[in-house]
């Protein structure tokens, strides 16, 4: 494919996760994707959990299966070379990435407010 993902917003730390934002230009269709490598807690031995939301301007109509395929395969490449730099402990590479895919007829337009984690206190 004759496309880059251009690195537009990266935030975050290891007690909160990170939080980047790529965005493209794929077969004239604005496309961004938000990537959050989630924070490692020692109660789940530290495991590796990313997920990324791309959002693709148009109709499913617009988007065939091997388009959508190497969209999620580039950005998960760039998940899997900055994994090492976003996790303290790197004996293993991710458990999960997780995606979704939200098609808008119109780029949102949309800015950075917060992002962290919730812990629930275990009833025993």
């Amino acid at each position: 494919m004759n496309y880059t993902w251009k690195k537009t917003f990266e935030k975050g730390q290891s007690p909160i996760g990170f939080i980047e934002v790529y965005t493209s230009v794929i077969k004239g269709r604005n496309v961004t994707a938000i990537v959050n490598y989630l924070p490692q807690f020692p109660e789940s031995n530290y495991q590796k959990d990313a997920h990324i939301t791309m959002f693709f301007e148009g109709q499913r109509a617009d988007i065939t299966d091997g388009l959508f395929h190497w969209m999620y395969d580039d950005i998960c490449d760039i998940v899997k070379l900055n994994e090492e730099m976003k996790y303290q402990v790197s004996a293993r590479s991710l458990n999960y990435l997780f995606m979704q895919t939200f098609l808008v007829e119109k780029m949102p337009d949309f800015e950075y407010f917060t992002h962290g984690d919730y812990g629930f206190t275990k009833n025993e």
